[in-house]
Order: C-alpha cells, then structure tokens, then sequence
C-alpha cells in the first residue's frame, strides 16, 4: 500500500472542465524536536500522484512534474527525497495540477485528482478534505490545443485568486504503482545565440472556437478519435467600412466559403499553408463566411487575418459569433456554393460563449506575424537580452533564439519589464535564418504577462523546441536575465559516441543521439513538438539505437507494458498507448509483437517475456480471425500505413505489407512461447498460421507479369498496378518471398528501378536496410545514409527527420518533424560497419 492516510481531492469542479488548473496547498508545522529526527534520517520521502499532470513545490522550491504516463485505470506514483528542502517551524506544501478534461493521445479520461503523502518520522501529512485547494485563476482556461497535446500555456501571475476552499474528497479507483522509470535529467540548455530581431505586425483579427463538442456525442467527446460528420460553420464578418482581409495561417480542418467560393482549406496540423495568404474583399455591414468540416482530428477552429480596420465576427442566426449546422453523411464541397442558412434555421446550434476564445490562440499572432523592419543582431555575449518596446498592442518586437539542436524540456526564463507587458514564447524546430522564415509547429506556444517585478517563472508542459521564438509587447523595454530548457528526458544524461571512424557518420550517429534523447521522456515518443506519442513501431526503431547507446532499459520496458496493461485493447494492442485513440495501424500493432521478443534479445528478461506473453497470444489470435477464404488477412476500416511516400497503393483490405510483417510477428511469437514455455500445440497452431499466410501471399500477392509483389489486392479481386520496393523488401526480410525471388527482388530494390515505386521516409527504408543487413550488404547502407541522413547534416540539423526532402509536402522545408527519434535506427548499422 502506497499511501496509508491519503485520500484522493479536487476542488468539486467537473471532470469534462476543459484545460483545467487547480492549486492545492497544505500548511504544516514541524517541530525543533521533530526537525531532529529528520536531519538523522537518511531520506524523507514525500508521495504524489495526479490527474491529468501535476507540478509540485516545497517551501517555494520546485521539486518535480508528473506523473509518468499510466494505462487507463492505473497511475504510477512518484516518490521524492525531499529531507533538504524541509525547515524548522512552518513549511508549506503547493501543488499545480491539471485535468485535460477530455481523453487525448498522450493520456486517457478519468476523473480529475491529486493525492500525496509526507512521511516524517512521527507525523504524516497527507492529502485530505482539510487541505486547501482554488482554482488558478493565473492559468487561463479558454486556450487552443496544441494539436493532439494539451492546451497551451497562457499565465497571468497578477491574476492569482488569493481565496482558498477545502478540498473535495474524490472517490477514484485505480491502480497505484510505483514509478517504473527515472526521473526528468533536468539538464539546461542555453542559447547558442541570438539569429534575428524584429518589428512584426501580428493580425489584428484572431478569433477561435471549440467544435468538437457540437458534432460528437457526451461520450465520444472524452475520445481523441477523428471525427466526420459533415458540419457547416456560419458566421458573418462584420467590417466597418470596405475593405480587404487577408487570411493568415491558423489551425482548424476546415475549408472555407465566401460568396458561394472557395477561399481556401485549413489545414489540421501544417500552419505554413500558405505561400500567398488568400484574400477577400469585404464590404461595409456584414459578409457571410461559410465554412465546411468534413473530417477533422482536431478540437478547436482559429480564424485570423489582417485589415486596415478591425473586424468582428457575428452569428448571423442566433447569439454569439458561430453557429453550426450538422448535415447528411453525403453533404460535401459540392453542395456549398448554393448553401442557404434559410433551409437550415431549425438545425443550427449557437457556439456557447465558453467556448469562444477571442484570444485563446497566442501562436496564430505569431504565425501571422508580418516582418516590418529587421533590425541587426550584436554578435557575442548573449545575456542579458534586451528587448525594445512597442506602442501598441499590434506591433511587437520579435527575437529568435537558437539553443543549437531540437531539445524537449521545460521552458524557464526570468525577465524583468513593465507591469501588464506580453511575452509569446513560441517553439519551432526549423527555420530559414536568412528570410526569417520560421517552420510553425501545430500552436506550439506559451504566454506570460509580465507582474512588473522579476518574474521567475518555469512551464508546467515540455515543449519540443530549437528556436524560441520570443514577441513582446510592452510601452516599456523589457529584459530577459535568464533563458533556458531543462530536459523532460527520463533516461541516460549522455551517451558515449561509439566512433565509426568517418566524420560524416559519426555525425549522423551523434544526431541520432540527439533524436532519440529528444523523443524520450518516461516512454519512447515519435516527436517533441508535435505529438509526443509513444507509437509502437517508433518506439522499436528507437530501442534498436537506444540500447547501443543510453541503454534505457527501464523506459523500453515501460513503453512496452503500457500496451499490455491497455484494459480496452485486450487482443491485438493499438498503435499508439496510453491515450484514447481508438486506433490500430496494422503494421504498428504487429511491431508491438517483434519489439517484445527484441527487447528479450537484447535483456534475457524472461520474466518480462512471461508478462507480456499472453498480450501477444490473445493478439495473434484475434488477428487470425481476420484470415479470409483464401488465406490472406483481410482487415477492413483501418489505417494501412506503410510509408510517407505519394503513390503508394495499400489502402485496401489486403495488402502485401500488413501481410508479410504479420508474418514477422508470428515469428517472433513462436520464438516469445518457445522461450516462456508455452503448449507445444500452440506453438504448432501459431507455425500453421504462419506457414498458411506465406502461401497465400505468394500465391494470390504475386505478378507473374512485372515479377514482384503488387502493393495490393483490391476489393474487384485485380491486382494493384503499383509494386514498391517497401512492400518487396518486407516480403523478403520475413522469409515470405522465399530465396530465389528474394535474390531477384534484391536487386531490383538496390538498382535504379522505375517500374518499383521508391522508398518516402525511414519507416520505410528501415524495411531495407534490414533486407540490406540481412544480405550482408552495408556499402548500400552507407552510401544511401551518407545521401540521405547526410542532407539532414548539411541543412545544420543536430536531429533526423521524420520525412526526405523528397516527399515535398512541407511548404518549403525539407520534412515535417525534424526531430524523429525512429529515424535513429540508423545507428544499429552504422557501428557496424567496418573502419
């Protein structure tokens, strides 16, 4: 039992309460003769744990930020020494803690809580109804997502409510555990240097609403699924005079209608939309704009833009700004330009006022940013940072700071200015030092107003970040004394680099360092600035680089097990975990399997094996049902992602890479029930399966025309015109295309073959590389690593991509997420290479 006189508080709030803070606080007296006792004692243990994320303080000293990520139902627990922080007399305990609200891909719903424990060696202070608890009024709550992340951060300290209540009791149950993993590095990076400083103009318009909670049930609304119920979002733009507005980059997943044209589609996630920002000319009084959700991952909706004259926006039928009208599953682009709200008025539904934010979205004034004046930057010492003023609430200056490589941490800063004055921190990972353009990351963003004193002030999210992007405005200069990111990474401080005896690569293996340390905190994750989501095929491309390097072991296992103990996903895991996105990638699900039997590999922890085992039976199992009556797993309604690569062709019910690699994980499940000593009638079943899959593959996948797989069967019983050379190099790695035809496919693969579709990003040359690898082949290895991971080196990127420059669909950059721990798997064949 963890905690012995804790009990679960809140402050009576609602669980659903949206991007919620709360700041509890416990008063406490210890005595000289008690204070005695504590000094002699090696350690003073101090437990906590919270619902959704937690930041706690001692004596005004920050202690830690938790929880780990926990299953649904399940919560780790922390546990702090905290004997040095402790004083004689009276000593004050305060905790922050947030409650999401809502389910996301980095946690799952669950009633908001926070219970801790101080063990003294005669007293014991603990989370009670006697404890003090407010909501923090300092935190607003009316902010955007960061797209699949938590709100972000906009903190007014002079805005803190003075007023305490006694907390509510909460009844919660779950599992405790004790944390599984390290704690946070903590280790700070600076800036390398100053690149740019600006005049900017931001919009003078920015307006965003919630939608999400208009379109989905109660119950689907505590989900991070996509949703799709057509929807029309009318309002009216009400102009003072005629005038043109341009539209600037804002996040939202929804196309764009004005005077029965399209304007212009909003992206989900990519705020560089825009080359040429779209205008429209408006007219003195009010100018319908319509707009049209068809399919969206995304809560909230921001509009901005710029005009002479600001703007506002009316709801043209009913209150507010916004209504919304839900329609047929059929309804699409097509039925907009004749859209009348006349035939609709007894369907709309008004936005509620609590979910307009008129000023909920800090990164599109930074993203919509107009430069006006450059203004040149003094080389050498880089503090302190003085950042000049601006008269008015439009322009601002703008400083871009460069901390040298991708880092993920917490952002601390301490700066002195005028009380009432703003700062925008906004995070990005790319940019072009030369125009000042900057690659935006998904509202990737914190504000701070500034209480006129010293304000010292540390994040209560990590942020993946390599330029801070700092705007302010303020009638006063301001001066930053101190700037930098403390590490969120849970495992090694560093690694020693293994030296490959060629410069080139062992920059490349050093950037996979930087990636994977980037992309891990209490699990492997994908990225630090977009998603922080432990997918399960990343995480096993991560582990095969980790454990030649840092050798993390206990976050391995942590990713792994979180599958495990997935109480919804008792079969076959989800691809991605903990989170609530209902949602199985083949290939992702299948590479959870191969990962276990990995992780044995590497270990020898057959107790870990035995863990996890019946996880991957009942998965197997379940998947073979999926088998058709020919032979090959047919899977309907799912993602089939293979790779980020324009023309591929697997978005069927059958296709040869789901195939083959459910091939590979069966491999790796005989081997797991060898090991964990399973029936040998299983083992014998799982062989059958194995063997069955392998001839149907070759039988029905096979073109006997352009002898190589096709990517696909489609659902009219052809095959796909398209043969990729990911799709062949999966049948070969996993023993389906048997040696002859792999002899023939190798070669194809390596050469210049135009008849095989190319590879689009590492998820799919990992595929192979291992094909390389396993046909002893590694001057193929080095010569594609040198072009390809040799290109992210000479852009002056510390980290690997998510994507090549080749898939092109990046608004002018080379990839999308430049810091992608998968991407340093690389490194597994690069120490093995031969000096």
């Amino acid at each position: 039992m963890i905690f012995k006189k804790a009990k679960w508080i809140w402050d009576g709030s609602s669980a659903e309460n949206n991007n919620y803070y709360v700041r509890a606080r416990k008063n406490f007296e210890i005595s000289t003769s008690e204070f005695k006792r504590v000094i002699h004692k090696n350690k003073i243990v101090f437990s906590i744990t919270a619902h959704s994320l937690y930041q706690l303080y001692i004596n005004g000293t920050l202690v830690g930020n938790g929880p780990a990520k926990s299953a649904a139902g399940r919560r780790s627990v922390d546990t702090y020494n905290v004997k040095n922080l402790l004083k004689d007399g009276s000593n004050q305990i305060d905790i922050i803690a947030l409650n999401f609200g809502t389910g996301m891909m980095i946690a799952c719903f669950d009633v908001p809580g926070i219970i801790f424990e101080l063990s003294l060696p005669s007293m014991t202070i603990a989370s009670n109804k006697d404890t003090l608890i407010q909501k923090d009024m300092s935190r607003k709550q009316q902010t955007v997502r960061r797209w699949l992340l938590p709100c972000l951060e906009d903190v007014s300290p002079g805005k803190q409510n003075k007023i305490f209540k006694p907390a509510t009791v909460v009844k919660k149950d779950v599992l405790l555990y004790h944390r599984r993993v390290p704690y946070a590095t903590r280790e700070a990076f600076y800036p390398a240097r100053i690149i740019r400083e600006d005049i900017i103009e931001y919009p003078n318009s920015v307006i965003s609403f919630r939608i999400k909670p208009y379109i989905v049930s109660r119950q689907e609304l505590k989900k991070c699924n996509i949703f799709s119920i057509p929807t029309v979002i009318v309002t009216d733009i009400v102009s003072p005079r005629c005038q043109i507005f341009e539209f600037t980059p804002a996040l939202g997943n929804i196309t764009w209608f004005f005077k029965g044209k399209k304007v212009f589609n909003q992206s989900g996630w990519a705020e560089g939309l825009w080359q040429k920002s779209p205008k429209i000319t408006l007219n003195k009084g009010e100018n319908r704009l319509l707009g049209l959700l068809e399919k969206s991952h995304y809560e909230d909706v921001t509009l901005a833009g710029r005009s002479k004259e600001s703007v506002m926006f009316k709801n043209p039928m009913g209150k507010g700004s916004f209504a919304v009208i839900r329609q047929d599953k059929d309804f699409g682009q097509k039925n907009m330009p004749k859209f009348d709200i006349n035939d609709f008025k007894s369907n709309s539904v008004d936005i509620a006022a609590e979910h307009i934010m008129s000023d909920g979205n800090l990164q599109a004034y930074v993203a919509g940013a107009k430069i006006i004046k450059n203004i040149p930057v003094k080389t050498g010492q880089i503090f302190p940072i003085k950042i000049g003023s601006c008269k008015n609430r439009i322009n601002a200056r703008r400083i871009i700071i460069d901390l040298g490589k991708v880092v993920y941490g917490y952002l601390c800063f301490k700066v002195k200015g005028s009380n009432g004055s703003r700062l925008i921190f906004s995070m990005a990972e790319g940019m072009d030092v030369h125009t000042g353009r900057v690659q935006w990351v998904v509202n990737n963003a914190m504000g701070y107003m500034l209480s006129g004193s010293n304000d010292c002030f540390e994040s209560f999210l990590p942020y993946g970040v390599r330029y801070i992007v700092v705007s302010y405005t303020g009638y006063d200069d301001a001066v930053i004394e101190d700037i930098r990111v403390e590490s969120a990474y849970c495992g090694a401080k560093s690694a020693q680099l293994v030296k490959t005896g060629d410069n080139l690569l062992d920059m490349i293996v050093q950037n996979g360092i930087n990636s994977m340390q980037a992309s891990t905190d209490d699990t492997f994750n994908d990225c630090p600035s977009y998603e922080q989501v432990s997918w399960n095929f990343d995480n096993r491309l991560i582990m095969a680089a980790d454990f030649l390097t840092m050798r993390n072991v206990s976050i391995a296992a942590n990713s792994l097990l979180l599958f495990a103990e997935d109480i919804e996903y008792k079969g076959l895991v989800r691809c991605c975990y903990p989170g609530d996105w209902q949602c199985q990638i083949p290939l992702w699900s299948f590479h959870w399997i191969m990962d276990c039997w990995d992780f044995y590999k590497f270990t020898g922890d057959k107790q870990f094996l035995k863990k996890v085992m019946p996880q991957i039976k009942r998965g197997i199992f379940e998947v073979s049902k999926r088998i058709n009556k020919i032979g090959l797993l047919e899977w309907k309604d799912v993602w089939h992602f293979v790779d980020w690569k324009y023309g591929r062709d697997d978005d069927h019910a059958i296709n040869t890479a789901e195939q083959s690699v459910f091939v590979g994980a069966l491999d790796s499940a005989i081997k797991c029930a060898t090991i964990t000593g399973q029936p040998s009638t299983m083992i014998k079943k799982l062989t059958n399966i194995k063997n069955g899959i392998v001839l149907a593959i070759n039988k029905h996948l096979w073109n006997s025309a352009t002898q190589s797989f096709a990517d696909s069967l489609h659902e009219d019983g052809s095959l796909s015109l398209v043969s990729s050379k990911v799709a062949n190099a999966i049948a070969c790695l996993y023993g389906v295309a048997g040696r002859k035809r792999t002899q023939l496919l190798y070669k194809r693969i390596c050469a210049s073959d135009s008849d095989m579709l190319d590879v689009g990003s590492p998820f799919g040359l990992y595929y192979i590389f291992e094909l390389m690898e396993m046909m002893g082949d590694y001057s193929q290895i080095m010569n594609i690593t040198r072009n390809l991971w040799g290109k992210m080196v000479a852009e002056g990127d510390k980290t690997n991509w998510e994507q090549f420059g080749e898939y092109k669909v990046n608004f002018g950059f080379p990839t999308r997420s430049r810091c992608h721990g998968a991407a340093a798997f690389i490194i597994k064949y690069l120490l093995k290479i031969p000096k």
